[in-house]
């Protein structure tokens, strides 16, 4: 799967704590990042529904 890049800025005390975790985890900083996030949707979900979102190309 293709992924987008996207800059996103973050205290360094999240960024540090975030690495920490990774590293207990195997992975890497980024790959956490999504995996945080991934989580955070799907927690969103159960409270209020599906996020509908267009495609990329429209």
């Amino acid at each position: 799967m293709a992924k987008d890049i996207f800059t996103l800025r973050i205290t360094p005390e999240i960024l540090n704590k975030i690495k920490a975790i990774a590293g207990i985890e195997k992975r890497t900083t980024a790959t956490q990042i999504e995996y945080a996030l991934e989580i955070y949707i799907k927690d969103y979900e159960k409270l209020h529904g599906k996020v509908e979102v267009k495609d990329n190309d429209e």
